[in-house]
C-alpha cells in the first residue's frame, strides 16, 4: 500500500482495530464498519477517517461512494 491509499476495514474487534490503525499511521485514509456504536467512537476518535454502523441502511451507499478501496479486510 502506498500513501494516500484507500482501505476499508469490516469490523473493530481487537484485531479490525489495530489494521485500521496500521492504515492510518502508513497514510491511508480509513474506512470502518462495525454494528457496536461504542467501537465505531473509539475508531473515531483514535484518527479513522470514516466509520459506519452496518444496520444503518444508507451505509452501503456511503460504502461505495467511499471507494474504490485499495484494500479490503
Amino acid at each position: 500500500m502506498s500513501h494516500g491509499g484507500n482501505v476499508f476495514v469490516a469490523g473493530q474487534g481487537p484485531i479490525g482495530h489495530f489494521v485500521a490503525q496500521m492504515a492510518r499511521a502508513a497514510g491511508a485514509k480509513v474506512t470502518v464498519t462495525d454494528r457496536l456504536q461504542n467501537r465505531l467512537d473509539m475508531a473515531k476518535k483514535n484518527g479513522v477517517h470514516i466509520t459506519r454502523n452496518i444496520d444503518d441502511k444508507e451505509t452501503e451507499a456511503h460504502l461505495i461512494e467511499g471507494g474504490p478501496y485499495n484494500i479490503r479486510l
